[in-house]
């Protein structure tokens, strides 16, 4: 148990007057900061120092912990006096206050930095750079500001992340950066002016903002049509109904597989009319995020079956009869499941 060794660690700070103090987060009644700060076990220990985050993964006793907090506290000083640290320090002092972001310069990867204020624009004027600057020395060395281009075929893989499209930018983003894991948070404006970067910013850091999803409003028709129209907000709903056999096809509106695919679904939608413990939809994931959905080629199907709600992925061929195999094969009660169709 953590908290004997918690509260002797914090008596010996206190009684030799260290500026550390520790402090503990009641989990249930936290939920939203903890999603934050990426927090997915416990217990966790955070330690805060000048806008960085370091995670401690010790050994959870008092010895330890208070050896490791009392080596961070000297860190500033004692640790950059070594040649790792030293270039770290440089490192950051050296860098320009806006960073545009090329293959050759994966800032997204460094490990001292964990926020950045990113711009997604085909073409960044002088008027926005300037405004970006400003901003940017207020929050540096917490926040690094940076810019890509939408259209750099360097930089496509963050861009299609961010769904960023040269008709809606310029936007921006402040992403954070920790675990590996990516979180989004977004202005509710793309009027860069240096009132609203920095309210953005400071929201952020005062832990005013919720992480931003992609998703689409629900269509008043979205269940009206032989083939149901998902989004981020009525997926789990619909696909995890007990009632209902759910094939679900993952898209991309550009997609021209896609589209060549559309009258086979519908076909199927129609052959399949009179089992009404079937539904069919489709969900475009250029404008719905997901959790746990990672499609890699589209279109993608999943098959959530009444009593397999983990979802059976289907690998086959994308004919009609094929189709049709799979579903009479799953769509079925006292049938052992499987994890995937290939044929």
């Amino acid at each position: 148990m953590l908290k004997p060794d918690y509260v002797k660690v914090a008596e010996v700070l206190s009684d030799k007057k260290s500026p550390i103090k520790l402090a503990k987060l009641n989990s249930p009644t936290a939920i939203s900061l903890l999603r934050k700060y990426g927090v997915i076990y416990y217990p966790t220990l955070l330690f805060f120092k000048k806008g960085y985050i370091m995670e401690y993964e010790g050994k959870l006793n008092y010895d330890d912990i208070l050896s490791w907090l009392l080596d961070n506290e000297k860190s500033q000083f004692k640790q950059l006096l070594t040649v790792p640290n030293l270039k770290n320090f440089l490192t950051i002092e050296a860098r320009p206050l806006i960073i545009e972001l090329t293959d050759s310069n994966k800032l997204l990867g460094d490990v001292d930095v964990n926020l950045f204020l990113l711009l997604v624009a085909n073409d960044t004027s002088n008027e926005i750079k300037k405004t970006l600057r400003l901003t940017a020395k207020y929050f540096k060395p917490v926040v690094l500001f940076s810019t890509v281009d939408v259209t750099s075929k360097y930089c496509q893989t963050l861009v299609n992340r961010l769904r960023a499209k040269p008709k809606n930018t310029p936007t921006s983003f402040l992403l954070q950066i920790r675990n590996a894991k990516v979180q989004k948070y977004k202005p509710n404006t793309n009027d860069l002016t240096e009132k609203n970067v920095k309210e953005f910013v400071q929201n952020f850091l005062d832990n005013k903002l919720t992480p931003f999803v992609f998703s689409q409003d629900l269509p008043k028709n979205w269940n009206t049509d032989a083939i149901y129209t998902l989004v981020r907000n009525n997926y789990d709903d619909v696909t995890l109904d007990e009632t209902k056999h759910v094939l679900v096809e993952f898209y991309k509106p550009e997609c021209e597989v896609c589209k060549a695919f559309e009258p086979i679904y519908v076909q199927l939608s129609t052959f399949f009319k009179n089992r009404k413990d079937i539904v069919f939809a489709k969900i475009d994931l250029d404008a719905n995020e997901l959790d746990k959905v990672y499609v890699k080629i589209f279109p993608y199907f999943r098959l959530y079956t009444k009593s397999q709600k983990m979802g059976i992925d289907y690998g086959g061929p994308r004919t009609f009869n094929d189709f049709q195999m799979f579903i009479q094969r799953f769509c079925k009660k006292g049938l052992v499941l499987e994890e995937s169709f290939e044929r």
